[in-house]
């Protein structure tokens, strides 16, 4: 109720913004009413609520449809303010806003269902070299479209560069054009492979955000392979290096492909394509073992977090502050550790010191560690006082690994999400307590099936 509540006093102020005879939400430089940037911050609280499953599920909706507003989030101030127009031109009643408002929200899905789905060729260049083969098999949440992975683009390299040279031409608005193709240029260079993906979606921002999670996962686990259990070392003469990020892999592009015709190039600017990092014929052994043990387990829900999980460690190396990267991996380990809303922190640190068994000969130095790290966590989230060093980016690093590792290990002994919880409450406990326990357990076992049997 509290929710519905707040969708009505957003929608019933966000009406007010609208103002003349054409409702238009352009600032107002005499009165100095901002109606444009505070429309944004309603939108924005608006699509936050609508979000929630119990309240109308929009991100879920939107999903099914295979279709998105935005390749990080989606971003619903448009269709928001189209519908809110139209609702004050109406000049619906008050009481009656909320189910107009939901009404013609379930009309705006309707019209994206009558879209069709387009079948999207995506091209991303990965400078990664695979020298001694390439993965075959990749992770993927849901595999309802194709991943493949090549060394070239010949057969594609036609139809991008008329793309480029009609969109992009030599001397005309020349420095931004010259970057462009720079790039461009450094994204064929030879040794780096390709990503390209077969998905079908109603637009082409759903296709891109979709495949971009899996693909995220993937090259996480192949920095995995290359990184885990190495820190970053810092060269530097100045008296105040900058801070950089662990790897420097990047897809800081997509040729978005349509019936074999280049109709798009998506860029991340800020990326700048490094030459591209070999890939040994040990990391590949290891890349192809991983996969194949994640697509072994037997229980889906953890399946999923691994797969998350390898997307966000990607983030957290290519984070270039400190503070970002450390942050990111910490958010790893409470998804690793299986964080909830009731699950206080002290829990979450009690399990993390507790995937370290007593016989690790620095277990004392260990636990030090990690109450250090938290004060860090802690004075940076709650304070605002940013002490976090490569050092300490490096640590967080090595502890996500190690419970990945370990999870791995003991893939095969959880049936599901309540067995892994159970583990993890108990990991801690001493020996002699586990073993009074389990007799309770396996007396309670021997009443259970007496009851069930006489039943």
């Amino acid at each position: 109720m509290k929710d519905k509540n707040e969708i009505y006093a957003l929608i019933k102020t966000s009406l007010d913004l609208f103002k003349g005879t054409n409702l238009q939400l352009s600032n107002n430089n005499i009165t100095g009413e901002y109606n444009l940037s505070e429309f944004g911050k309603k939108s924005y609280l608006l699509g936050k609520l609508l979000d929630k499953n119990e309240i109308y599920g929009l991100k879920s909706k939107l999903k099914d449809l295979l279709y998105s507003h935005g390749l990080k989030d989606n971003s619903y101030r448009n269709i928001l303010r189209d519908i809110l127009k139209e609702i004050k031109r109406e000049q619906i009643v008050y009481e009656d806003l909320l189910n107009s408002f939901l009404g013609k929200l379930d009309e705006y899905l309707e019209s994206i269902k009558s879209k069709p789905l387009i079948e999207y060729q995506l091209i991303f260049p990965l400078n990664i070299n695979f020298e001694y083969g390439i993965p075959i098999a990749f992770l993927q949440k849901k595999k309802d479209y194709e991943i493949q992975l090549f060394p070239h683009i010949r057969d594609y390299l036609s139809t991008i560069n008329e793309y480029i040279n009609n969109n992009y031409p030599r001397g005309e608005i020349l420095d931004r054009n010259e970057k462009v193709r720079k790039l461009l240029r450094d994204c064929n260079q030879s040794r780096i492979h390709f990503f390209i993906v077969n998905i079908h979606a109603r637009n082409v921002g759903f296709a891109i955000s979709k495949a971009l999670c899996d693909l995220g996962s993937n090259v996480g686990l192949y920095l995995f392979a290359k990184h885990r259990g190495s820190g970053m070392m810092h060269l530097s003469f100045e008296p105040f290096p900058s801070e950089k990020s662990i790897a420097k892999i990047h897809i800081p592009l997509v040729y978005v492909l349509e019936n074999n015709v280049c109709i798009d190039i998506r860029f991340k600017y800020y990326e700048k394509f490094t030459s591209p990092k070999k890939v040994s014929f040990k990391e590949l052994n290891f890349i192809t073992s991983m996969i194949s043990l994640v697509q072994d387990m037997k229980n889906e829900r953890l399946q999923l977090l691994l797969i998350e999980v390898f997307n966000y460690y990607y983030d957290a190396l290519r984070a270039s502050k400190y503070s970002i990267a450390f942050l990111n991996f910490w958010n790893i380990i409470e998804r690793l550790l299986l964080k909830r809303s009731e699950t206080t922190l002290k829990e979450i640190i009690k399990r993390l010191k507790s995937m370290y068994t007593d016989q690790e000969p620095t277990k004392n130095d260990l636990e030090s560690l990690i109450d250090i790290l938290y004060k860090k966590r802690n004075l940076f989230v709650h304070e605002s006082k940013d002490t976090i060093t490569s050092e300490d980016r490096d640590y967080m690093k090595s502890m996500v690994e190690h419970i990945i590792l370990t999870l791995f290990n003991l893939r095969m002994e959880f049936d599901d999400f309540g067995m892994l919880e159970f583990f993890y409450q108990n990991l801690g406990k001493p020996l002699r307590i586990i073993k009074k326990e389990f007799k309770v357990l396996e007396l309670l076992e021997k009443i259970k099936s007496v009851q069930e049997d006489s039943s």
